[in-house]
C-alpha cells in the first residue's frame, strides 16, 4: 500500500507527460482519421513518400518517448515528496521507475493503435514493441553508459549529460543547470529548430514528415515547453504555469489570428439570381434550337476530403461520359468539404482543353495529404499563438489548409492559379458565363446562414441568410472561400469576419451547423428559378442532385446509465443529422408535381468501412469510393441515355 501511495505521488508530479499521452491515444486509437492514417504507414511501402512517412513516425516515436522521459527527470529532481509513512526504498522505487514506464509508454500506445489499425501483428509492430524494450533497457543501464563514456574522454564529452542520482529530496536548479545544462541547452536548439521549418516551410516540412510525425514530435517539443516552464517556476518559486494560463484567456480577447484572408479589389459587383440565370439559359445550345433545356442544381454535403473527394470523382466521371454535362449545371452548392469538392469540379469542367480526363485531374489534386499542413500548424504555431498577446495571421491553421490546396491544384494542373484567385474574378474559359457558385458557412453568433456566391443572394430568397461579400465588401481567394464553408470544430478555427468599414461582424463556421447536406439552399434556389423560368416560358426541367456521404448514426441500444448527460447530446447530434433531410423530403412532391426531379446519389459505406470526415484518406479509402463511382453515376447518365 505505501509503494503505491509512492507511485502515485510520484506519478501525479508527471501529469503534464501524462497528459499528452493521453491525447495521443485518443489522436491514434480512438480518431477515425488517425487509424485511416495507420492503416496506410508500412516500412515497405512500394510508394516512397508512404514508406519515409513511416520511418519518420518511428523517429518521431522515439522522441516523444526519449523527452517524456528526460521531462519526468527534471521534474523529479526538482520536486519534493511528503510521503506517506515515509520509506526510502519505496520513494527511490518509484522515482526511478515512473520515468522509464513513462518512456516506454509511447511506443506501447503506438503498436497497440497500429494493430487495432491492421487487425494482424506484423513487422511494424515488431519494430515498435522491440524499440520500447530496448528503450527500457537502455535507461536501465544509462547510468553505467554515462560513466563508461565520460572515462574513456570520447571527442564529444562535454556534450554527454552528466549523472543526477535520484535522491528523495529537492537538488538546487542551479545543481541541475551545471550537470546537464548543456542537454538543456540542445533540446531547447530543437525546439528552435522545429519551430523555424514549420514557419519557414508550412507546406513541405509538414507533408515530408507526414501528420503522424508531425503530431508525435509535437508531443515531444512541448514537453520541453511545458517542462520549461515548470523548471523555470522551481527556480523562481512563483507560480509560472498558473500566470500562463491566465495570460492565455486574457490574450484570447486581442490575439485572435483567425482572421480571413481578402484581397485588395473591392469590386463585388454581381448579377442577382434572376439576371444570371436569364443570361445562362439564352447562352445554352439548346435556347436557340427551342429544345427543353435539364438544368441541374447540384449539392455537396459536407464530410471534409471525404466529401470533396466523392463529390469530384463523381461529377467527372460523369462529365467525361457526357461532355456536355457541363453546359447544363447552373449551381454548384457545396457544405464544408462538400464546397472543396464542387470548386475542384466547376474549375475542371472550365478547362479549354483538358490533356487528361477530367476524373483522372479530380482524383490527382484531391489525393494530397492536406492533413499535415494544418496539423503541422494547430500543433506547433496556433498553438505558440495563445502565449503572444498580439495576432500573427501567418500562424493561422487555417491559412495552411487553404494553402495546401493551392498548392496541389497548382502542381496538378500546370501552373493555373484557380484556387489561390479572386473568387468573384473566376471565368468559364469554354464559356461566356459561369454557372452559379454557391457555398454554405454558419453565423456563429446568431445561427444564420453565410453564403459565398458570384450571384447576389437576399434573405428573400434564402431564409435567414446573409451574403458573404455584402459583409465584407472585397473579395477573396477562392481557396479561401471554401476555406470559410469548411471550418468544422477543433481541426479548423472559426473564420473571424470583419465588416467593409473593419468593424468586427463575428465569427463564421462551418455550413453544416446550419444544415449539412445543402439541400435546404438549393430547394430554396430551385423555387426561386422555377418562378423565374413560368414567368419567362422557358421550356426548362429541373434535376436537384444531392451528393451524400454520410451515414445515419442512430443509437440501437437505449441509453441506460448518465442518461441525463448523455440523452441530450445524442438527441442534438441526431436532429442536427437528420434535419436537413426534413426539408428536402417534404419538397420532394413539390417538385415531382412540376415534372422536375429530386436525386439523391448515396456513398454506401458500413461503420466498419473507416472512410474518415479528415483531411487525409488513405488508398484503401479512395479505393472504396473509386469502386461506387460508375454505379453511382448511372442516374445521372441513363438520364441522358433516355
Amino acid at each position: 500500500m505505501r509503494s503505491i501511495f509512492n507511485y502515485y505521488l510520484v506519478i501525479k508530479s508527471c501529469w503534464s507527460i501524462i497528459a499528452f499521452q493521453v491525447i495521443g491515444w485518443f489522436a491514434l486509437v480512438s480518431f477515425a482519421q488517425g487509424q485511416d492514417i495507420l492503416k496506410e504507414l508500412t516500412l515497405n511501402s512500394n510508394e516512397r513518400v508512404l514508406m519515409q512517412h513511416a520511418w519518420w513516425m518511428w523517429l518521431a516515436t522515439g522522441w516523444w518517448s526519449w523527452q517524456s522521459f528526460r521531462s519526468a527527470r527534471i521534474l523529479l529532481h526538482l520536486a519534493y515528496f511528503n510521503f506517506w509513512n515515509y520509506r526510502p526504498a519505496y520513494a527511490l522505487q518509484a522515482q526511478v521507475q515512473v520515468p522509464r514506464i513513462l518512456a516506454v509508454i509511447p511506443f506501447l500506445i503506438v503498436t497497440y493503435a497500429f494493430y487495432k489499425a491492421k487487425g494482424k501483428f506484423d513487422a511494424q509492430l515488431a519494430l515498435y514493441i522491440s524499440t520500447g524494450f530496448w528503450m527500457y533497457i537502455f535507461l536501465h543501464f544509462r547510468r553505467d553508459i554515462i560513466v563508461w563514456l565520460r572515462t574513456k574522454r570520447v571527442f564529444f564529452h562535454a556534450f554527454i549529460p552528466d549523472y543526477i542520482p535520484i535522491k528523495n529530496g529537492t537538488y538546487p536548479v542551479k545543481f541541475v543547470l551545471q550537470k546537464q545544462g548543456h542537454w538543456i541547452l540542445l533540446r531547447l536548439f530543437m525546439l528552435l529548430i522545429t519551430f523555424f521549418m514549420v514557419i519557414a516551410f508550412p507546406i513541405s516540412t509538414a507533408t515530408f514528415f507526414g501528420s503522424a510525425a508531425v503530431i508525435l514530435w509535437g508531443f515531444g517539443t512541448w514537453l520541453i515547453i511545458t517542462g520549461s516552464l515548470q523548471f523555470v517556476e522551481k527556480a523562481l518559486k512563483i507560480p509560472i504555469t498558473v500566470t500562463v494560463v491566465l495570460a492565455v484567456v486574457v490574450f484570447s480577447f486581442v490575439n485572435n489570428n483567425h482572421r480571413i484572408r481578402t484581397l485588395p479589389s473591392s469590386n463585388i459587383d454581381r448579377p442577382d439570381i434572376e439576371s444570371h440565370f436569364n443570361q445562362w439559359v439564352k447562352s445554352h445550345p439548346k435556347y436557340q434550337d427551342n429544345d427543353t433545356i435539364d438544368v441541374f442544381l447540384l449539392a455537396g454535403q459536407g464530410g471534409g476530403l471525404r466529401s470533396a473527394y466523392w463529390v469530384s470523382s463523381l461529377l467527372s466521371y460523369i462529365q467525361d461520359s457526357i461532355p456536355n454535362f457541363q453546359d447544363d449545371v447552373f449551381c454548384y452548392s457545396g457544405v464544408s468539404g462538400g464546397s472543396l469538392g464542387m470548386a475542384v469540379s466547376s474549375q475542371l469542367f472550365s478547362q479549354p482543353k483538358p490533356t487528361q480526363s477530367m476524373r483522372f485531374l479530380s482524383e490527382k489534386v484531391l489525393s494530397k495529404d492536406f492533413l499535415s499542413p494544418v496539423t503541422s500548424w494547430l500543433v506547433y504555431t496556433d498553438i505558440l499563438q495563445k502565449f503572444i498577446p498580439i495576432p500573427i495571421y501567418d500562424f493561422d491553421r487555417a491559412r495552411a489548409l487553404e494553402y495546401s490546396w493551392e498548392a496541389s491544384w497548382k502542381k496538378e494542373l500546370n501552373n493555373d492559379d484557380a484556387f489561390s484567385s479572386g473568387f468573384l474574378t473566376l471565368k468559364d474559359r469554354k464559356k461566356e458565363h459561369m454557372p452559379m457558385v454557391l457555398f454554405n458557412a454558419t453565423h456563429a453568433e446568431n445561427g444564420s446562414r453565410i453564403l459565398i456566391s458570384n450571384v447576389k443572394t437576399t434573405e428573400e430568397v434564402f431564409h435567414d441568410s446573409q451574403d458573404l461579400f455584402d459583409i465584407i465588401g472585397h473579395d477573396i481567394p477562392l481557396s479561401t472561400a471554401v476555406g470559410i464553408s469548411a471550418r468544422f470544430p477543433f481541426l479548423t478555427p472559426p473564420a473571424r469576419v470583419f465588416n467593409a468599414d473593419n468593424s468586427l461582424f463575428g465569427n463564421v463556421v462551418d455550413g453544416g451547423y446550419f444544415e449539412n447536406s445543402g439541400g435546404t439552399t438549393l430547394i430554396e434556389l430551385y423555387i426561386k428559378l422555377k418562378e423565374i423560368a413560368t414567368q419567362q416560358r422557358y421550356k426548362v426541367n429541373f434535376n436537384i442532385i444531392l451528393i451524400k456521404n454520410s451515414i445515419s448514426i442512430e443509437m440501437k441500444e437505449p441509453i441506460r446509465g448518465m442518461a441525463e448527460s448523455f440523452a441530450p447530446l445524442a438527441a442534438f447530434t441526431n436532429v442536427w443529422y437528420k434535419s436537413g433531410a426534413f426539408s428536402v423530403i417534404s419538397s420532394e412532391k413539390f417538385l415531382m408535381q412540376h415534372s422536375d426531379k429530386l436525386i439523391s446519389i448515396n456513398l454506401k459505406r458500413t461503420n466498419e468501412m473507416n472512410i474518415p470526415l479528415g483531411w487525409y484518406l488513405s488508398h484503401r479509402a479512395r479505393k472504396i469510393m473509386d469502386d461506387q463511382v460508375p454505379s453511382a453515376a448511372q442516374v445521372i447518365l441513363n438520364h441522358y441515355d433516355n
